[in-house]
């Protein structure tokens, strides 16, 4: 309401409208009793307001009670704070935050913990926002890119009643939609408390029919927290369009880049002890990075009895998260952690409904096929200190491809009753290859899954009681998928089943990486398991199972050695059978002068990340990914010729012509000449001692100007050879 009175006016009204569009009501407004004055002999009025519901009426269109349209006009009228509480405009939806404004939402809806997206689809444009097989949670929904003063419309459907919905709609739906045009170029800059700044600048251009809208946003945030978020987020939109959503065209270009610290959960006993403030954190930091670019296009056509509609998408998406869940629990170094996930998705959906007429009821009758791939370059879990690997819990890549094939009628058989009936069926193919960490080689695989989920639709009405008034009835089945990485593991990473599993369903002839420390020889390999099932279950004829040990001819990979953890099981071993452990070291090379130590590869890639220049990696495979931060195009790894290194190279995008797979032993002239042949800045080796050609990889380095990095073997607990010996000596006097 906006107008003003002048003294001596008298009571002022607004004339009620009809219930079905407004609100009745009744003003009334003393003025001349607070002027003191007599009334005018013509008061005048205030301008009337009407008070109205959504312009689009669901009745006689919705399917069922739950689903609506919320208008751009409705948006305006909000405070957002966050571009994912455009979703609070669904009734009963709940939008949190936490880890930062750089990380996804989490969602709740009347009874549903949606956590980050699982149980609720959404799509923006006919591109889907839920992230299947995802590094931080499955269906995981980021919703930070959006704009919301470029937002259309927001269709939302709770229930899982619509064949058109699929994947992770078990508890709802959403279909946002841009608009194509502005009424006039603008630009918006807020400043708010906690370091809040956003500056928006948008505009649409019309030539020959065609619409194009352009749109960039920078904001920042540092929130109430004692140590600042540093949320820096740049985005922008290219859209053009012709036509209608119904009648037309779109094509659309995005880009979203966003970092942030964050101040994550922390231990109650760090405020109680004053540690930290209420506001205040123990990892410095936490937080992370993330990236989303798309190009989409829609297409839209009425026929002369229905109405076609196609879109197709391709997206390529990353993000770090760092977390620290227990803060310091796990000692000094902390427990940080970094989820990783790296993709490209790409798919379409169409879309054919036909209008039977009055021979069949008025039936609409709509056929619709969507389609999906994710390429998963690599998605891991992976032990950090300061936002630097230190380990590998587990790595893979995958390629995951849903189907989908649905059809609806809607048929109206009076005009008090219509129904809805839908049939869909989807398909899910996924194919994951483990490319790293603890145990984890022995995981992957290939998992098919198919689900045809019915679904059914009653309205009676509109009857006038008074308005008009409409009651559904509605069932359905849907689904969510599973991350494919726990539909193929068949071993727990971390607990030491992996072998255990291979001993148990191994097939012969097949290859299992298990990792490990150290390296040790087939044979060796074999006849330790052999003496430690003498010890456990020794044989009915006395013999030693290492009797059973054949040989055969040599064939290639026949001298290939398997990492394991030898430390573990022999030390495992030995108590079973009562045998005294002692643990011998091996002395650690001299270094040339200029060499450069550090304790683990993450720390070293730590240094690299920060140069420039060629990096031959002599690490081997078990350790590419501490070196993930650095440019793939940089890094010359030397791995063994087999299936699991090249496999790990390819895990970590390495180019194919970059990757060195050759087996050992290395002459100098053999390291000089690969050094040379790849303008090699930068040799990173561990500490292997003469049996592992340290000194014929030190020279080279020295002699072609390259900088010789070198990994120490971590603290160990053993003997020098001398104590060894000693030892020996005197078991045998």
């Amino acid at each position: 309401m906006s107008g003003f009175v002048p003294p001596g006016a008298g009571a002022s009204r607004l004339r009620p409208r009809n219930l079905s569009t407004g609100v009745r009501f009744i003003l009334a407004l003393p003025v001349a009793a607070l002027a003191g004055i007599a009334p005018a002999a013509d008061p005048p009025t205030l301008p009337e307001v009407t008070v109205g519901t959504s312009p689009r009426e669901p009745i006689g269109v919705a399917d069922s009670a739950s689903e609506g349209t919320i208008t751009a006009k409705q948006l305006a009228n909000r405070p957002l704070l966050r571009p994912a509480e455009v979703m609070e405009t669904i009734p009963g939806m709940v939008v949190t935050q936490h880890s930062g404004d750089g990380k996804a939402n989490q969602y709740f809806l009347r009874g549903f913990n949606l956590d980050h997206g699982s149980d609720f689809s959404t799509q923006l444009m006919g591109m889907p926002t839920n992230m299947v097989s995802h590094a931080h949670g499955q269906g995981y929904m980021d919703l930070n890119f959006l704009i919301p003063e470029l937002v259309d419309s927001v269709g939302y459907r709770k229930g899982m009643y619509a064949a058109e919905d699929g994947d992770f709609a078990t508890s709802g739906s959403a279909r946002i939609d841009y608009r194509r045009q502005l009424a006039s170029p603008f630009v918006d800059i807020g400043l708010g408390q906690h370091g809040y700044r956003r500056a928006l600048a948008a505009g649409s251009q019309e030539r020959d029919g065609l619409y194009l809208l352009g749109a960039i946003e920078l904001a920042g945030n540092d929130g109430p927290w004692e140590q600042p978020e540093n949320l820096t987020k740049k985005n922008a939109v290219l859209r053009l369009s012709d036509g209608t959503v119904a009648k037309g065209f779109a094509l659309t270009a995005m880009a979203y880049e966003a970092r942030w610290t964050a101040t994550e959960h922390v231990p109650q006993r760090a405020i109680d002890s004053g540690e930290i403030g209420r506001y205040g954190a123990l990892s410095p930091n936490d937080g992370g990075t993330t990236h989303r670019y798309s190009l989409s296009g829609e297409w839209a056509r009425p026929t002369a009895n229905g109405a076609s509609k196609a879109s197709l998408y391709v997206i390529d998406y990353g993000l770090k998260l760092f977390s620290a869940p227990s803060g310091f629990i796990g000692g000094l170094q902390g427990d940080q952690h970094e989820q990783a996930d790296g993709r490209s998705v790409w798919g379409g959906q169409a879309r054919q409904s036909w209008f039977l007429g009055p021979a069949f009821k008025e039936s609409e009758l709509s056929v619709g096929l969507q389609l999906r791939q994710d390429r998963i370059r690599s998605v891991g879990l992976y032990g950090t200190e300061d936002r630097v690997r230190t380990h590998t819990v587990r790595q893979d890549k995958l390629t995951e491809t849903s189907v989908g094939l649905f059809v609806e009628a809607r048929t109206e058989w009076q005009s008090w009753l219509r129904s809805t009936f839908g049939l869909r069926h989807d398909e899910v193919d996924a194919r994951v290859t483990a490319t790293g960490g603890d145990f984890n080689l022995s995981n992957g695989g290939k998992a098919r899954a198919s689900q045809t989920s019915p679904k059914l639709g009653i309205v009676l009405g509109p009857f006038n009681l008074p308005g008009a008034t409409e009651f559904y009835a509605n069932w359905g089945h849907g689904f969510h998928s599973n991350d494919a990485r726990g539909a193929t593991s068949t071993a727990n990473p971390v607990d030491g089943s992996a072998i255990r599993r291979v001993l148990e369903a191994g097939q012969p002839g097949e290859t299992y990486n298990i990792g490990g420390w150290n390296e040790q020889a087939n044979l060796d390999v074999v006849r330790t398991l052999c003496a430690t099932l003498d010890a456990l279950k020794p044989r009915s004829d006395g013999a030693s199972y290492a009797s059973l040990i054949t040989f055969v001819k040599d064939r290639p990979g026949h001298d290939r050695r398997y990492a394991v953890d030898a430390t573990k099981n022999i030390r495992a071993a030995c108590a079973v059978v009562g045998v005294e452990y002692h643990r011998l070291l091996r002395e650690e090379s001299p270094l040339p002068a200029g060499s450069m130590v550090f304790a683990s590869a993450a720390h070293a890639a730590g240094f690299l990340a920060r140069t420039q220049g060629n990096v031959l990696l002599a690490t081997g495979a078990k350790e590419l990914s501490a070196f993930a931060v650095l440019e793939p195009a940089r890094l010359f790894p030397r791995v063994l010729p087999t299936r699991e290194g090249i496999a790990a190279c390819e895990g970590a995008d390495i180019p194919h012509k970059n990757i060195i797979a050759m087996q050992g032993p290395f002459s100098y002239a053999l390291n000089r000449a690969l050094m040379e042949q790849f303008a090699i800045r930068f040799l990173v080796t561990k500490d292997g001692g003469a049996a592992g050609g340290f000194e014929e990889k030190a020279r080279a380095a020295q002699d072609t100007g390259a900088q010789l990095i070198v990994i120490r073997r971590p603290a160990e607990q053993g003997e020098t050879a001398e104590q060894i010996l000693t030892h020996c000596k005197e078991m045998l006097q």
